[in-house]
């Protein structure tokens, strides 16, 4: 942390909210999903899939709570840590100048992060209850290539922006 950056609030914009609203209640219904569909799964359920979407660990049946539990505290430590810009490690200096914006790049960041997340979370929760319920399924690589574009492709986005207003 550094202490002599400025510490501001970033405004939120109606993109803003949007963003946190849309992530808040992907989180609410990653909690309702789980909980309306844990009394019809089996005692044992996937826990984890490999890189080709196969099934290759099971347990039992709590685990599913396990996605919402994890993208919950996923959600609050962002959340949290999107209140203090001036703690951010930036790939560019930081000044009085272009603090603002700089802050405001980051923080959006995070909550375009935080709905990403929310929404891997949500899949693999959905992907695990299909599977469990129809060992058919398969999710195949796709699944696994679409997560990492999901979260990489935004946060290149937002380091590109970084520099460009630095």
């Amino acid at each position: 942390m550094e202490s002599n950056r400025p510490q501001l609030t970033v405004p939120r914009t109606a993109f803003d909210n949007g963003v946190e609203a849309i992530a808040l209640l992907g989180l609410i219904s990653s909690w309702i999903y789980v909980s309306v569909h844990y009394a019809q799964l089996p005692d044992v359920i996937p826990t984890h899939f490999n890189g080709q979407g196969q099934v290759d660990g099971y347990g039992d049946k709590w685990a599913i709570f396990l996605g919402s539990g994890i993208a919950t505290a996923m959600y609050i430590g962002l959340t949290y840590i999107g209140r203090h810009p001036h703690w951010f490690n930036f790939p560019v200096a930081v000044t009085e100048a272009n603090a603002p914006r700089l802050y405001q790049i980051a923080v959006r960041m995070l909550r375009t992060l935080k709905l990403v997340l929310v929404g891997v979370f949500f899949a693999i929760e959905w992907q695990t209850v299909q599977v469990a319920h129809n060992a058919a399924f398969d999710g195949g690589r796709w699944i696994l290539l679409g997560v990492m574009g999901a979260v990489f492709v935004p946060l290149f986005y937002f380091l590109i922006q970084l520099f460009k207003n630095s």
